[in-house]
């Protein structure tokens, strides 16, 4: 809202059984007090009036502040890479970094249950070296 929308803007709640009529209050009393409300009425209005519109609005979560509940949820998108653009990059990791090195996968991650094109499984993969080059992190040299 821009200006003296602020002010102008007005709220009405109808309070059937109350002798007074209805409440009735400005945009700026609402923010001040729940800033939330303003777009959960906002978005309430706009959905249309039918046997879905409980269910719609029942997936609507708006918090006033930076603070929330589902703040540690990650917000990334993983790009979708193709089969073939994945065997040419772990194939190409494996033969720049050296002919005797070869990767070994280690383990699956999978995305969320029912994934969308977004997200993709992929493999975890690891460098072993070949059988004839000891490895120095592993070996023992007794003193």
């Amino acid at each position: 809202m821009n200006g003296h929308s602020w002010d102008t803007k007005v709220y009405k709640f109808d309070r059937k059984a109350h002798p007074k009529g209805p409440k009735i209050i400005t945009a700026k009393t609402m923010m001040g007090r729940n800033p939330a409300m303003i777009i959960n009425l906002a978005v309430k209005r706009m959905l249309p009036r039918n046997k879905l519109r409980p269910f719609w609005y029942r997936r609507l979560f708006v918090y006033g502040g930076a603070l929330h509940p589902h703040w540690n949820i990650p917000q990334v998108v993983v790009p979708v890479v193709p089969e073939k653009a994945k065997s040419d990059i772990v194939n190409s990791i494996a033969t720049s970094e050296g002919s005797k090195q070869q990767l070994q996968p280690i383990g699956m991650m999978e995305g969320p249950k029912n994934c969308r094109s977004v997200f993709e499984c992929f493999t975890l993969y690891t460098r072993i070296a070949s059988r004839s080059e000891p490895n120095p992190e592993t070996s023992y040299n007794g003193s």
